[in-house]
């Protein structure tokens, strides 16, 4: 497949993105094809990230070198992923799938992609599992009520953010990390 684009503001010392605030999913699929597409073209520019970062304040947030074949192989990933949402309801989101790729563990990955996906607690708040689009997708299935959706849910959260973030191919969820996690969604849970 070949694919034709611009990447915008491209400069000689580099290529810079700006996220005001912390990331989220949007920001880093946007940040990461960008990225990516560069690689994969052969640009050889040093890239960075500017955002808020705990620690490591708003940045410079520098990219890891990746070869033209390593951005090719993530690229070939993400379409495939794609690909598979083309053919079949594919529980995902991006905001919901960076709160679980960006957990360090199954539980914490878990617990704020259910609570994105659903609101934070009973009071509302944006939940991104309740839009239109998502729920005729899914046909009212929810992704961390039942054990099988949720490993389809992690498999391609995993999948999109490794590529996005860091230019990785994503081997895919073992199930045994996910077994017990999923339940019902109680709207009357607290944050």
């Amino acid at each position: 497949m070949r694919i034709h684009g611009r990447i915008q503001d491209v400069y000689p010392h580099g290529i810079a993105r700006l996220r005001f605030g912390k990331p989220n999913g949007p920001s880093v699929i946007r940040s990461g094809l960008d990225w990516l597409l560069a690689r994969a073209a052969g640009l050889e520019l040093p890239f960075f990230d500017f955002h808020e970062a705990d620690a490591r304040g708003v940045g410079p947030h520098p990219r890891e070198p990746l070869s033209p074949a390593e951005a090719c192989d993530a690229l070939r990933r993400l379409l495939a992923l794609r690909a598979q949402g083309l053919r079949e309801p594919l529980p995902y989101a991006p905001y919901s799938a960076w709160c679980y790729a960006s957990a360090d563990n199954a539980d914490k990955a878990v617990e704020a992609a259910r609570r994105q996906w659903h609101g934070a607690g009973g009071g509302g708040g944006f939940a991104e599992g309740q839009g239109d689009a998502l729920r005729q997708v899914l046909r009212g299935r929810d992704p961390f009520a039942d054990e099988a959706l949720l490993v389809r849910f992690a498999d391609a959260a995993m999948t999109g953010c490794l590529a996005v973030r860091d230019g990785k191919v994503y081997d895919g969820v073992d199930p045994a990390t996910l077994a017990g996690l999923a339940r019902a969604h109680d709207p009357e849970e607290g944050e």
